[in-house]
């Protein structure tokens, strides 16, 4: 099974749920715009069938959700005053991982199935109620909270895959790449749930619910 690491980017002026959950999506045209100010020269817009080299983009007023394997948001160009709220999982070790900055502060929380591996900075308000006397209560819940936190209600599981269709509808590949590149050419313009991919015999209880909507079993 290939390792993918998917992740979630949002820069926006405030927390993107507001505009996610209080907005409708912008279409394709705000969604190529938003690409090209943000990201100018990256991605190109993919107009028919395509293969895994996409990212999908929604946007909600001035949020923009990019989607995808690998994206990150070091290169884009945020406008001053802005956020950038991430988050990341790796498909294989079923880690994962989320991110705020805002106005000079950072949080950062770094996640394996049992434990908290890494953090900085304060908390942010939605943690303490997946938190007990020491490391983490509910890792499921933890990640699944801070999505819902970012990114709006409908970010409801860990691979943010099985998510972005629905909020991030628009479909990009890197500029340059052959439409196609990865795949058959005949996927659906929406992120696959993985729910092809094996099992992973031997783990029980890690994660349990991330395996189970990913696909992976019990």
């Amino acid at each position: 099974m290939a390792t993918r690491n998917l992740c979630a980017v949002a820069p926006a002026p405030r927390t993107p749920a507001e505009d996610v959950d209080g907005l409708p999506e912008g279409g394709a045209a705000a969604a190529r715009a938003a690409v090209e100010r943000l990201f100018p020269g990256r991605y190109a817009p993919v107009d028919g069938p395509h293969g895994d080299v996409c990212v999908w983009v929604g946007t909600y007023g001035e949020t923009v959700l990019v989607v995808g394997d690998a994206v990150g948001a070091g290169e884009a160009r945020v406008p001053e005053g802005w956020g950038v709220y991430r988050y990341g999982f790796q498909t294989v070790a079923l880690a994962a991982s989320f991110e705020v900055e805002v106005a000079g502060r950072r949080r950062l929380v770094a996640l394996s199935p049992e434990s908290v591996d890494h953090e900085e900075g304060a908390s942010l308000p939605f943690e303490a109620a997946f938190r007990g006397a020491v490391g983490v209560v509910d890792a499921d819940g933890l990640c699944v909270a801070a999505q819902q936190w970012m990114f709006g209600a409908r970010a409801d599981a860990p691979d943010p895959a099985a998510w972005a269709g629905p909020v991030a509808p628009h479909a990009f590949r890197p500029a340059g790449a052959v439409a196609g590149a990865g795949g058959s050419g005949t996927e659906a313009a929406v992120p696959a749930r993985n729910g092809n991919q094996p099992g992973r015999a031997g783990r029980p209880g890690r994660f349990s619910r991330f395996r189970r909507r990913l696909g992976y079993g019990s």
